[in-house]
């Protein structure tokens, strides 16, 4: 019998919090499995954080490398060096925590055409991916909006299925696959899902759970109340709890379900800091709900 796939939460909405308490609320939820940012290494030594772990029983299952390097923003050959030099790091870093995978994010430069940004990026994760063979970590390219607003042309790998089709053919490695984020490419101005996910499937190695809907200030009050995820082209939209946006997660969990994907679902909730514990827990309720109904023929959520 298959495995089913395994939830996990990342760090990245909880940098108010001691890595400790994060790690709390992960164990009392239930989990033993985290998505951990690059970024608490910066505020902690590596063995401090692995004992934190330890002492809860709680694994890496993904490294996130960060969005500050990206090699799809890089102008110089220094840059591009910097960036590599980023990610071959993470990768050892994954490793050293039993990870076996690596977030990264690419990045893009304006009016840059689609597949010039597929050749470069595919000739500059050359030495990304000599060192992700290496440790047996593969890298994961998530699927973006834009909201850095550098992508007037809408040719920006991360933002389209079918530009991360194009980068997964031109690469041809196993050790590169794509992080399906379905409210990511919602908010880019795509369809979540299905086709996205009948595009990507043969690359899909790790997955984000998330729902979002549009902000309106005269539906959801001021936008000084909200933290909004804004694309360049479509405008602002909210994060909410899985199950109350317009992504279809019922959807893509039976696709997973049906095509075997064993790998893990990452949580992040993207709300307000005071706000972001209970959308990642009614988020995490949902799907636990969800998987019951897919697997044992219990209620469905949606309707309970």
């Amino acid at each position: 019998m298959a495995k089913l796939p395994r939830f996990c939460i990342s760090n990245i909405d909880f940098r108010h919090l001691s890595l400790a308490d994060w790690l709390d609320m992960v164990r009392s939820n239930g989990l033993d499995h985290v998505e951990l940012g690059s970024f608490a290494l910066d505020e902690m030594p590596f063995a401090d954080v692995q004992r934190e772990l330890a002492a809860r029983r709680i694994s890496v299952a993904v490294m996130d490398s960060g969005s500050v390097h990206e090699l799809g923003r890089c102008q110089t050959d220094a840059e591009i060096e910097t960036t590599q030099k980023h990610v071959v790091d993470c990768v050892a870093l994954a490793r050293r925590f039993g990870a076996d995978g690596l977030l990264v994010r690419l990045g893009h430069t304006a009016h840059r055409d689609t597949i010039t940004s597929v050749r470069l990026i595919r000739d500059a994760l050359k030495p990304c991916l000599a060192a992700a063979e290496s440790h047996g970590v593969t890298m994961l390219v998530e699927s973006r909006f834009d909201w850095r607003g550098v992508d007037p042309t809408r040719t920006a790998i991360e933002s389209r299925p079918e530009h991360l089709m194009l980068l997964m053919e031109a690469v041809g490695s196993r050790y590169l696959k794509v992080n399906y984020d379905a409210a990511n490419f919602h908010i880019a101005g795509s369809e979540s899902f299905p086709l996205p996910y009948e595009l990507l499937k043969p690359w899909i190695g790790y997955v984000h759970m998330k729902d979002c809907r549009r902000y309106s200030p005269l539906t959801h009050g001021l936008k000084s109340n909200h933290k909004l995820k804004t694309d360049s082209h479509t405008g602002d939209y909210e994060c909410v709890a899985v199950g109350r946006g317009v992504v279809n997660s019922m959807g893509i969990l039976a696709a997973l379900l049906g095509d075997g994907y064993e790998g893990y679902i990452g949580l992040e909730p993207h709300t307000a800091p005071a706000k972001n514990r209970v959308v990642f827990e009614e988020s995490l309720r949902y799907l636990r709900a969800a998987m019951r109904t897919l697997t044992e023929g219990a209620p469905d959520p949606a309707r309970g």
